[in-house]
């Protein structure tokens, strides 16, 4: 485990983990904040706060599809 992997709470590693789930297995990542709150068992702001959080640290890479819709990815 690196420096900036300690900096994480266990909740932030979750939720890196189930999108790493996610994304591994060529799905294409769209859960809403709401969505992913409740799988990972949180407050959908909680989840909004980390999701920003680990994009601006870049663990996350947010991109948008031709629809509209947000589509998360590792880094």
């Amino acid at each position: 485990m690196n420096q900036n992997e300690r900096k994480l709470t266990i909740t932030e590693r979750l939720l890196l983990t189930y999108i790493s789930y996610k994304t591994n297995r060529n799905f294409k990542f769209f859960m809403n904040n709401e969505t992913l709150a409740k799988t990972i068992g949180c407050k959908t702001s909680s989840t909004k706060v980390m999701i920003n959080k680990l994009i601006r640290e870049g663990y996350l890479i947010k991109s948008y599809d031709n629809k509209g819709r947000r589509q998360l990815s590792l880094s």
